[in-house]
């Protein structure tokens, strides 16, 4: 395993990567990545990453290192604008969350998609890396399309996966009833307000 300072690291959409070297030869690079933790993660970027990107559904990040010439990915992340509907959500918890109340329940947000580690990938990227770059992105997202006063993820229910991604920051939602949140998949929906994400960058 590669040290990091081998490596000169970068991050770049998946759509410029398309438009500057072509679909085919940015398959053949999607097609090195692995995910052996989660297999759904390695399918979405192989098959259906650009697809998502030309129809708007998500934007995919690359994060890339370079040695030697040679070109890997480290790991990736999608983004997704989102409007939020707080469902069965008490209003003191909700205003926690967006501020000011409204009237209208549904709130725009951003969704934290699909992030992943690249296993065959000389170098390991941290976990806390990759935040710090999703983390980063979404700042500068939301500079300029402003409005937006949380991100959210949909984790796996799952006790270490939660734990993870409270380490950086993210909190179960709760329901009025006490129970956390969760999709029809049956996913934990997991809430940053924008305001701490802001102060957890800075640090």
């Amino acid at each position: 395993m590669k040290e990091k300072n081998m490596f000169k690291i970068f991050h770049v959409q998946l759509k410029t990567m398309v438009e500057v070297y072509g679909t085919k030869k940015v398959d053949n690079l999607l097609s090195t990545f692995l995910s052996s933790q989660n297999n759904d993660v390695t399918q979405f970027l192989i098959k259906k990453a650009i697809i998502f990107e030309k129809s708007n559904k998500s934007t995919t990040y690359l994060i890339l290192g370079i040695h030697n010439e040679e070109l890997e990915i480290l790991a990736y992340y999608t983004l997704a604008i989102k409007s939020f509907r707080f469902i069965g959500v008490s209003r003191s918890s909700k205003k926690k969350i967006v501020g000011q109340e409204h009237r209208d329940d549904n709130y725009p947000s951003i969704l934290v998609g699909q992030v992943g580690r690249n296993d065959n990938a000389s170098y390991k990227i941290e976990g806390k890396e990759i935040f710090k770059s999703i983390f980063e992105k979404i700042i500068e997202t939301i500079s300029l399309i402003g409005g937006t006063k949380f991100i959210y993820i949909e984790s796996i229910n799952c006790d270490k996966v939660i734990k993870r991604y409270e380490n950086y920051g993210f909190k179960k939602l709760m329901l009025a009833n006490g129970k956390p949140s969760l999709t029809t998949d049956n996913l934990v929906q997991m809430i940053l307000p924008v305001e701490k994400l802001i102060e957890i960058v800075k640090f």
